[in-house]
C-alpha cells in the first residue's frame, strides 16, 4: 500500500496512489490503485505504474495527460482512455506484454514515437481527430490490425514496424510513406494507398546498398495514369514498384486483362 504522513503539504496518498498536490499528479501508483475520481488528479506522472498497475483500469475524465513511461513494462490488460485525454507521452505503454487492445480518443492529435514500442497490442483503433503517428509507435508490437482515421494526415518512419498486419487502409490526405512504416512479419502484407499519396519509401535505410522491398503489395486507389505520379524513393534516389505488386482499383468486374482490387462481400480488400 502507499501511504504519506499525516500533515505532509506537498503528497498525498489516496487509494494506493502517491500524488502531488499542487501539480495533481498521479507520481506513483501499484496494481491496487484506484485512481480519484474527484479531480484531484488530472496528469499520470512519469514512470508512475512502470512498477505495478492495476490489470483493468479506466482512466477518470479528469485525466488529461499520461506522461512518458507511464505505464511502461506494466501487466496491465486493457485500459480505457476518456477524451479528456490531449497527451500520451512516448513509451507510455511500452513493453506492456499483456495489452491486447486500444481505442485512442481523438482529443489526441499526436501519437508521440515508441509509446507502444514492444508491446503486446493485437489491435489498435485510432478515433477521428489522430492528426500523427509517430516514429516507431507501434514498432515490434503484435498488431494485427489497425483502424486509422480519416483525420490522419503523417505517418512517422518505422511507425508500424515488424508488426502482424495484414493489410492496411491508409486514408485520403496523407501524402507520404516513409522508410519502415509497415515493414510487417507477415511479409506479404497488402498496403492500400489513397490518390492522396505523392511518394513513399521503398529502400532499406540501413542498408543503402540494396533495394528491399518493405511492401508485399499495393492496392492503389486510383488509376494507372495516376499512379506514375507518385514518386518510389529508395536510399539511393528515386526506383520503380515491381508492376507485378501493384493493383488498382475498379469497383465493377474489369474489361482488360490488366491488375485490380476491389473489396469483396465482407468489405476486404481482393484482387479481381
Amino acid at each position: 500500500s502507499i501511504t504519506v504522513e499525516s500533515g505532509n503539504t506537498v503528497y498525498r496518498a489516496e487509494g494506493n496512489c502517491l500524488i502531488d498536490i499542487e501539480s495533481k499528479t498521479l507520481i506513483s501508483g501499484c496494481k491496487n490503485s484506484v485512481i480519484p475520481t474527484d479531480g484531484s488528479v488530472t496528469q499520470i506522472g512519469k514512470s508512475a505504474f512502470s512498477g505495478g498497475a492495476p490489470e483493468n483500469l479506466v482512466l477518470p475524465e479528469s485525466i488529461t495527460r499520461i506522461e512518458e513511461g507511464a505505464f511502461s513494462g506494466a501487466a496491465i490488460k486493457s485500459i480505457t482512455i476518456p477524451e479528456s485525454v490531449t497527451y500520451i507521452g512516448e513509451y507510455a505503454f511500452s513493453n506492456c506484454k499483456k495489452l491486447e487492445s486500444i481505442t485512442i480518443p481523438g482529443s489526441v492529435k499526436v501519437i508521440e514515437p515508441n509509446t507502444f514500442y514492444h508491446s503486446g497490442l493485437k489491435s489498435a483503433v485510432l478515433c477521428e481527430g489522430v492528426e500523427m503517428i509517430g516514429e516507431s509507435a507501434f514498432a515490434y508490437s503484435d498488431l494485427e490490425t489497425v483502424s486509422l482515421p480519416d483525420s490522419l494526415k503523417d505517418i512517422g518512419s518505422e511507425a508500424f514496424y515488424e508488426c502482424w498486419l495484414r493489410y492496411t487502409v491508409i486514408p485520403e490526405g496523407v501524402v507520404g510513406i516513409p522508410y519502415g512504416s509497415f515493414d510487417s512479419n507477415m511479409g506479404g502484407v497488402v498496403l492500400i494507398l489513397p490518390k492522396s499519396i505523392l511518394w513513399f519509401y521503398l529502400g532499406d535505410p540501413h542498408d543503402q546498398s540494396t533495394n528491399y522491398y518493405y511492401y508485399g503489395v499495393v492496392y492503389y486507389s486510383g488509376t494507372k495514369e495516376e499512379w506514375q505520379e507518385v514518386s518510389v524513393l529508395k536510399a539511393l534516389g528515386s526506383t520503380t514498384f515491381p508492376e507485378e505488386r501493384i493493383y488498382f482499383y475498379s469497383e465493377s468486374t474489369p474489361t482488360d486483362e490488366g491488375r485490380y482490387w476491389h473489396y469483396d462481400e465482407n468489405g476486404d480488400p481482393t484482387v479481381w
